[in-house]
């Protein structure tokens, strides 16, 4: 599988007649070869051959994270610095999703490793996943989302790094694909009163290195300015104040930092839900789950 994800570059010249192809996962290409979309193909030539589906989820995406209430300001300057990598799915239910999610985060986190520091911790991954065709509840949006970091923890094609703790109720655990510990911010459109956490008409996943955080809001007084401000901010956008099970990494109650992937439109009932960890690296072309 490590040998099948492409690498990210630099941005593409535009092929003549070229269109969003299909790659081989199943996932939108914007020249076909690459996995992941970059800011130049989102403002250029390129974002015209996106369906209508994918060009609305990112329209309602900048509308959302360029409202100047919008609380937090890691997206948005991500977003006025250009250092947006965008991917699209068709959809969480099968293999060829699967695959495409796993190679897009793979591409993503492979080009992080060739860029200035400062750079890098301001580059994030926004997959985008097609809105289905009738409605969801946040809980089947939340069943969704565990069972998506399930499968692709099951292709992972690096073991469980022996730094980050399996028991999902450590303070200290995280998720992790490719051997690194990532933070996977959800929204869906199921998150009514908590706004913050809704980014348009389908599940959206906002992917970055878990340690970025630790860089631009280290603990001590100054990260604690910067996390207070947020809150504060979300709290007046949200009309709800901040959940009470959101603190700061490795500090929190059992399973605190994956309560904090997706929240409830409430501060009373947290989404308790967990992964589930394969029992030995699958072998080529193998799915745990069935699928191939």
């Amino acid at each position: 599988m490590a040998e099948q994800v492409s690498r990210v570059g630099a941005a593409r010249p535009v092929k003549k007649g070229a269109h969003a192809d299909t790659d081989s996962y199943g996932s939108l290409s914007p020249d076909g070869d690459r996995s992941v979309w970059f800011n130049e193909d989102i403002e250029g030539p390129h974002f015209q051959w996106l369906p209508p589906w994918a060009k609305l989820a990112v329209g309602k995406f900048h509308d959302r994270i360029r409202d100047r209430n919008f609380p937090c300001f890691f997206a948005p300057a991500a977003d006025r610095q250009g250092t947006i990598v965008y991917s699209f799915l068709k959809g969480t239910n099968t293999a060829a999703d699967i695959e495409a999610l796993l190679a897009q985060i793979g591409d993503y986190l492979h080009g992080l490793r060739s860029l200035p520091a400062q750079k890098a911790d301001m580059t994030v991954l926004v997959a985008f996943v097609m809105p289905p065709a009738r409605r969801q509840t946040l809980g089947q949006y939340a069943r969704q989302s565990f069972d998506l970091l399930s499968e692709l923890h099951a292709l992972d094609p690096v073991d469980w790094p022996l730094h980050i703790p399996k028991d999902q109720n450590d303070p200290k655990w995280s998720f992790a694909l490719f051997g690194e510990a990532l933070f996977i911010n959800i929204s869906t459109p199921a998150n009514v009163v908590r706004r913050s956490r809704n980014l348009g008409e389908g599940l959206v996943l906002i992917i970055s290195p878990r340690e970025v955080f630790d860089r631009i809001a280290p603990a001590g007084e100054a990260g604690d300015r910067v996390r207070g401000n947020i809150r504060r901010r979300s709290a007046g956008y949200d009309g709800l104040e901040t959940a009470p099970w959101t603190t700061n990494y490795g500090m929190g109650g059992p399973g605190g930092e994956r309560k904090q992937y997706l929240l409830p439109d409430d501060n009373e009932n947290s989404i308790d839900l967990t992964i589930t960890y394969r029992d030995s690296k699958p072998g080529p072309g193998k799915c745990p789950f069935g699928h191939g």
